[in-house]
C-alpha cells in the first residue's frame, strides 16, 4: 500500500493546484460566473461513467487500469497547458479535454478504494481509509494554498505543466506495486460474463441491497445541493468576499484544513456502531454550515465556514467508504463502487451548471442559503425514513 500511498499523495498535490489555476484562469478569461458553474458540471460528468468503469474494474487487473489512467492523465493535462501557452485555447476544446482528464480520475478513483481491501485487514479499513483521506487533506491544506501563491506569482500554465508531471511520477509509483494486489478474486470467471450482463449486475446488486440503496437515494440529492454550493467557490471568494484571485487557493486551504482535522478525528474514535447516525449527522451540519455562509462578508469567517464544512465532511466520508469497503464482496467491489458513484453524484453536473445561471439571478449568496437549507431539510426527512442506514454498523 506504501507505493499506491506515496503515488496518490504526488497526484493529488498536483490535481488540488490545477484545481485553483485552472478555475481561476477560465473566471480571468470569460469572466463568467455561468462558465465556472459549465467547468465544475463538466468535471463531475465523468462519474456518470462510474458504472462502466466498474465492470473493467471487476473484470481487468486494477492495476493495469491505473497505470494506464495515468498514462493518459499526463497526456490530456499536458495538452491543456500546450493550449493555454499557445495563445490559443478555444473553450470548447479546453471543455472536452477537462472531460477526458476526469475521465481518466473516475479511472483511478473506482480502482483504488477497490484495491484497498487486498491489502489491508478488515479489522484496518477505518485505519486505511483514514490514512488517505488524511494525507489527501493534508494535501490539500498545502497545495490549494501553493496553487493561489503559484497564480499569483507567475501565472496559470506552470501549474497545470505540474499536474501533467505528477501523474508520471504516479505511474512509476503503480509500477512498483505487484500485479496480484490489481488482481479481481472470485469464485467465478467475471470475464465469462458479456459486458453488460456484468454492468447490470453491479446496478442490481446496489438496487436488491436496502442499506446501499437508501444510500445511493441520499446522495443524489444531497451531492445536487452541495456541487452547486462547490461551483461557485471562486466567484464567491472573488466577489462576494472581495479578494484577490491568489485568496481562493487559501480559501480551499481553510477547507482542507477541516477535512484533515475531520480525518483524524474518525479515525481515533470507534465508529462501527454507529455509523449510519454519524452520516446524518454530518449532513446536516453541512447544510447548517452553507447557509452560515449566505451571511459570510469577511475572509476570516468564510475561513471559518469552510473549515467547519471540510471537518463535517470528513465525518460523513470516511464512515460511507468504510462501510462499502466492508459490506460488498471483492468480486463485486468495482461494480458497485462504480454504480453507487455515478448514482451519487448523477445530479452534480446539472447542479454546477444552474448554479451559475441561478447565482445571476439570486445572487451567490442567495443561492448558498437555498442549497444549505435544502441539504438540512434532507439529513432530517432521510434520517426519518431511511432505517437500514440510520442504523448501519459493520
Amino acid at each position: 500500500m506504501l507505493y499506491l500511498w506515496v503515488g496518490q499523495i504526488v497526484s493529488r498535490s498536483g490535481d488540488f493546484i490545477f484545481d485553483v489555476a485552472f478555475v481561476l484562469l477560465v473566471l480571468k478569461v470569460t469572466g463568467s460566473v455561468f462558465d465556472v458553474g459549465l467547468v465544475a458540471g463538466v468535471s463531475a460528468l465523468p462519474n456518470i461513467f462510474a458504472p462502466l468503469v466498474g465492470v473493467f474494474a471487476d473484470r481487468t487487473n486494477r492495476r493495469t487500469i491505473l497505470l494506464w489512467s495515468n498514462v493518459a492523465q499526463a497526456l490530456v493535462c499536458s495538452g491543456i497547458a500546450l493550449l493555454y501557452s499557445s495563445g490559443h485555447a478555444p473553450f470548447p476544446i479546453v471543455l472536452v479535454l477537462l472531460l477526458l482528464l476526469n475521465t481518466g480520475g473516475v479511472f483511478v478513483g473506482t480502482s483504488l478504494p477497490a484495491m484497498i481491501p487486498r491489502m489491508v485487514a478488515k479489522d484496518d479499513l477505518a485505519a486505511a481509509n483514514g490514512l488517505f483521506s488524511i494525507t489527501g487533506s493534508f494535501n490539500q491544506l498545502l497545495f490549494y494554498g501553493v496553487g493561489g501563491a503559484v497564480v499569483a506569482l507567475i501565472g496559470y500554465t506552470v501549474p497545470i505543466y505540474y499536474d501533467a508531471l505528477t501523474f508520471v511520477f504516479a505511474l512509476v509509483t503503480v509500477l512498483l506495486v505487484p500485479s496480484e494486489v490489481g488482481a479481481v478474486l472470485s469464485s467465478l470467471d467475471a470475464k465469462a460474463a458479456p459486458f453488460f450482463t456484468s454492468l447490470r449486475e453491479g446496478f442490481v446488486y446496489v438496487r436488491r441491497n436496502a442499506l446501499l440503496f437508501e444510500l445511493v437515494c441520499v446522495a443524489v440529492v444531497v451531492n445536487f445541493f452541495l456541487g452547486a454550493v462547490g461551483a461557485l467557490i471562486a466567484p464567491f471568494t472573488v466577489r462576494v468576499l472581495g479578494a484577490p484571485d491568489s485568496m481562493f487557493g487559501f480559501v480551499l486551504t481553510a477547507l482542507a484544513a477541516g477535512a484533515l482535522v475531520g480525518a483524524t478525528a474518525v479515525g481515533k474514535v470507534q465508529i462501527r456502531g454507529y455509523v449510519g447516525k454519524l452520516t446524518f449527522a454530518g449532513i446536516a451540519g453541512i447544510g447548517i454550515s452553507v447557509v452560515f455562509m449566505s451571511l459570510v462578508v469577511s475572509v476570516p469567517s468564510a475561513f471559518a465556514s469552510f473549515a467547519l464544512v471540510g471537518a463535517l465532511s470528513s465525518v460523513v466520508n470516511i464512515p460511507i467508504s468504510v462501510l462499502i469497503q466492508a459490506k460488498v464482496p471483492n468480486e463485486m467491489m468495482g461494480r458497485a463502487v462504480g454504480t453507487i458513484g455515478a448514482c451519487a453524484t448523477l445530479t452534480v453536473p446539472v447542479a454546477s451548471v444552474a448554479s451559475g445561471g441561478l447565482a445571476s439571478v439570486l445572487s451567490i449568496a442567495g443561492t448558498y442559503e437555498l442549497f444549505g437549507t435544502a441539504t438540512v431539510i434532507t439529513a432530517v426527512v432521510s434520517f426519518i425514513a431511511f432505517r437500514d442506514l440510520r442504523d448501519a454498523r459493520y
